[in-house]
């Protein structure tokens, strides 16, 4: 081994590897998204696996994708549906009227399939008689709702970090000194969804 130890060839290894970290969301938005998915993970239950559409007799029944996380709110369920394999979850709004019981393998929604008008998914009614200006004015309210909060938030957040560092010295120091005292800190890899959000472990 020309005097090389096991020991350090792991060290080595160890070093080399760069450390993953999770990326920060960059607006209003993705931290919405961020912070709706992490909840979403913690109050989905155990068996429910598939999300799907009953359809009607134009459009037949099918399974959209595996449900990530889902989360009971207002009269709606705030559902993280993954649609591709290689793709993180997208967020679909359901009122509650038009899915089935959460207790289920798979949530059914009465619907021929979903439009997105805006940021999320909303799904499209099967019935005749459904006021479709209606469905989609209420199921834009419950989002504009939930994103209002997000935003009010975030205004509280940037105003106590802005009165934190508002004599704290340059940042171009404080990277500086950071990058010194760690100089891989600024290295990082794109991080699968379930271990960004804590998702593996269920």
């Amino acid at each position: 081994m020309a005097g090389i130890s096991p020991g350090m060839i792991v060290a080595l290894v160890a070093m080399s590897q760069r450390r993953r970290t999770e990326m920060a969301p960059r607006d209003h938005y993705d931290r919405w998204v961020s912070s709706q998915r992490r909840a979403a993970y913690i109050n989905k239950p155990r068996r429910l696996r598939y999300f799907g559409t009953e359809g009607d007799r134009f459009v037949p029944p099918r399974v959209v994708g595996r449900i990530k996380g889902v989360t009971p709110w207002m009269a709606y369920y705030v559902v993280f549906v993954k649609t591709r394999r290689w793709s993180w979850s997208d967020p679909f709004i359901i009122p509650q009227s038009m899915s089935s019981d959460l207790n289920r393998r798979t949530l059914w929604v009465k619907s021929r399939g979903f439009t997105r008008v805006g940021p999320v998914y909303f799904p499209v009614p099967n019935e005749k008689n459904v006021d479709i200006d209606e469905h989609v004015r209420t199921c834009l309210e419950a989002f504009r709702y939930s994103f209002e909060q997000q935003i009010q938030t975030d205004i509280q957040e940037n105003m106590a970090w802005s009165v934190e560092h508002g004599m704290a010295p340059p940042i171009s120091d404080s990277v500086k000194v950071a990058e010194a005292d760690s100089p891989g800190y600024t290295d990082k890899e794109y991080m699968a969804e379930d271990p960004a959000t804590g998702g593996g472990l269920a």
